[in-house]
């Protein structure tokens, strides 16, 4: 499942690298409104099960600017 967000800058050609952000904590998850929406619910439903998780940041450059990334 995490090729899906790497193949289109391999594929384009452009630089990207990943950061560690930090882990998921589900501190606020119980307090949030879903506003009676399926998809925010389930949104937070799944959080909660990744408790523990890294986080992490994506980013992504011009072809040819690696060092910019």
């Amino acid at each position: 499942g995490g090729v899906c967000y790497t193949a289109i800058c391999n594929f384009l050609d452009f630089p990207a690298g990943v950061t560690p952000f930090g882990t998921e904590t589900c501190s606020k998850i119980d307090s949030f409104d879903d506003q009676g929406d399926y998809y925010l619910k389930l949104a937070r439903d799944g959080v909660k099960s990744a408790k523990g998780m890294p986080i992490g940041v994506q980013i992504i450059g011009k072809p040819f600017k690696e060092e910019m990334v």
